[in-house]
């Protein structure tokens, strides 16, 4: 185990970072960046959280400036981080981390949690050679488009789908109309790559540390991706998908032979 020493160098860079975030979010809500919120304890709270990482602060920025009510988003996140239990540079962030996985509904957290063991199980974060575009990733999981997105609405703080509507121009490779029947190498390679990667957009974590924090049964609890219990229900999904393409597969003819 490596042990990261927990340093207050980059606090003030922090405290910088986290009141230009907090004056964009009340620009975007039309109000005067004159207002009192938040206080100068929250923000001196979230610096004292962050433990020097700034991955911290930027998630927190996301998560308030997503909630309906970023007023109690912050004082939700405060109240969580407040009291660190120990020195570790992951406390404040696994316990914003926490935040984020408990008020997930119970009815939707079973599919969520799938999604995030289907995405851990490739790397899908910042930097990782491994990806699935979103299309594949929805039909992995019998969602709809809709059901997809709102599903990932739970994360989205620490989720990030970009769209890739615009990424493949077959024109570019000439004769759309020959391309099927005479296609080039470069064409076919390119489609699948489309397919796979960026159909429906592409979808990866923010940072890697919400990786490591579900991937670790001692930061995440309960909602660990590799207990025994997710791993048994990602199996059971799987193997559920299978049987059902299994069903739409048919032959022609007698049979005989």
């Amino acid at each position: 185990m490596v042990l990261l020493p927990v340093s207050d160098d980059a606090n003030p860079d922090i405290e910088l970072y986290l009141r230009s975030g907090f004056k964009n979010i009340l620009r975007r809500r039309n109000i005067p960046v004159t207002s009192q919120w938040p206080s100068d304890n929250d923000i001196q709270t979230l610096v004292k959280a962050s433990m020097g990482l700034f991955v911290y602060p930027a998630t927190v920025l996301r998560d308030v400036d997503q909630a309906v009510s970023s007023t109690e988003a912050l004082r939700a996140v405060c109240t969580a981080t407040s009291n660190p239990t120990n020195s570790s540079p992951f406390t404040g962030l696994d316990a914003f981390y926490m935040l984020i996985m408990r008020r997930i509904p119970p009815e939707k957290l079973p599919t969520v949690l799938l999604l995030c063991i289907m995405l851990c199980s490739i790397g899908s974060y910042p930097g990782s050679r491994y990806t699935c575009g979103v299309m594949r990733w929805s039909n992995l999981l019998r969602l709809s488009k809709i059901d997809f997105q709102a599903t990932c609405n739970q994360l989205s703080a620490v989720l990030h789908v970009q769209d890739h509507s615009d990424s493949f121009d077959p024109s570019r490779f000439g004769d759309t109309d020959r391309l099927f029947w005479h296609a080039a190498p470069a064409f076919v390679e390119e489609l699948r790559v489309h397919v796979r990667v960026r159909l429906g957009g592409s979808i990866h974590f923010y940072h890697k540390s919400f990786y490591d924090f579900l991937m670790d049964p001692t930061r995440s609890g309960p909602f660990c991706v590799t207990s025994s219990h997710m791993y048994n229900a990602y199996f059971k999904h799987c193997l559920e998908v299978t049987l059902k393409y299994e069903e739409s597969y048919g032959f022609q003819g007698s049979g005989e032979l």
